[in-house]
């Protein structure tokens, strides 16, 4: 019996004494720990984050609690980052805090604008003047329709794509400030414009320098207050813009008659509204001369008449679509110049043709 007491006593005595050595080791691993966290903080300049240490000591699931106040969220983050590469740290409790501050009246004033609906409008006339695409929104169903023909009568009914969408709370003035941009990108030969609540950026290419100062001029006189102007117009250096403009429009399509006629078919006026804006824009310092052609077909005579007649029935209808009397004349050639065989369909086909020549007026 006493020997078993002497047993049981001797193991009491060693688990207490095993008890006081697990105790102060783990302080000291606490202290260790506690040290090297504040060595981090003091080499960051954070002296500011106070640290503490909970956990299970058995299983050593020791969790660094972060106190203190923060100049913002980023030194916060920062504050948890650096207690993450502590080594022995099993988990971090950010206790934190970020006192609020208002924004200055600077960053309220940009948080503001921010918040403010965005309204847009662009126009864009593109090279080769095929199609001018209108998108954006407008204020009303009016504006809409209003912006639209107005579009339709600057550049074309078959050449205006219409992406625009009606919604309210526009800024002042939206409909006559779009205007103003349409008006005045139909003078360019290309290029387009955008307005962004009340920014309003203007670029292209203008047709010399002279119409370039014309058209800077009037946008400054006459666009109004809230909107502010910002323009980019340029001059390209091309020689014989004229000539190569009227190619270009020609390179791709002709201009038709009914058979046997000169009255042009409606299908070919598209491309003549196109020429006379050329003519009317471009090419200012020339004189058009446009030639009529035919075929082989029938009498010389006969067709030599038609051709005249054709060529006089373009001229008319580029004088009514605006084009000076005296910056074009008309003349007929018949069969007498043809370009291939009249011996074939193809051949009389690419003969029955309208020319357009440039002489430069002296």
């Amino acid at each position: 019996m006493k020997k078993w007491f002497a047993s049981l006593l001797t193991l009491s005595l060693l688990l207490i004494l095993s008890y006081f050595c697990f105790i102060n080791k783990s302080q000291k691993i606490k202290n260790d720990l506690l040290t090297k966290a504040n060595v981090s903080y003091e080499q960051e300049d954070m002296d500011w984050v106070t640290i503490g240490l909970e956990g299970d000591e058995l299983t050593q699931r020791r969790v660094l609690v972060l106190e203190g106040i923060a100049e913002n969220q980023t030194q916060r983050k920062k504050a948890e980052r650096i207690a993450h590469t502590i080594e022995g740290i099993y988990d971090v409790q950010n206790n934190i805090t970020v006192p609020y501050k208002a924004p200055d009246e600077k960053i309220a004033k940009l948080m503001a604008e921010k918040k403010k609906p965005i309204y847009k409008l662009s126009v864009s006339k593109e090279q080769g003047y095929k199609v001018v695409l209108i998108k954006g929104v407008v204020p009303n169903n009016k504006v809409h329709q209003q912006l639209i023909q107005e579009a339709k009568k600057l550049f074309g009914e078959v050449n205006v794509i219409d992406e625009l969408e009606e919604k309210a709370g526009t800024p002042t003035d939206w409909y006559s400030s779009a205007k103003l941009g349409l008006e005045k990108l139909s003078s360019l030969k290309y290029g387009r414009f955008e307005m962004r609540n009340t920014e309003f950026n203007f670029q292209g290419y203008a047709q010399s320098e002279k119409s370039k100062l014309t058209l800077l001029d009037d946008l400054e006189k006459h666009l109004n207050s809230p909107y502010k102007g910002k323009y980019e117009i340029q001059v390209p250096p091309i020689k014989d813009l004229c000539q190569k403009e009227i190619r270009r429009l020609l390179s791709t399509n002709k201009i038709y008659f009914h058979y046997n006629s000169a009255n042009i078919k409606k299908s070919s006026y598209p491309l003549l509204n196109n020429l006379a804006h050329t003519v009317k824009n471009t090419c200012l310092e020339e004189l058009i001369v446009i030639e009529g052609h035919t075929d082989a077909k029938g009498k010389k005579a006969y067709n030599q008449k038609l051709s005249t007649k054709r060529a006089n029935h373009v001229k008319n209808y580029l004088v009514q679509q605006g084009v000076p009397k005296n910056r074009i004349e008309a003349i007929g050639y018949g069969e007498s110049r043809p370009i291939a065989s009249n011996k074939t369909k193809k051949g009389k086909k690419r003969n029955r043709r309208i020319e357009f020549k440039i002489k430069i007026l002296k």
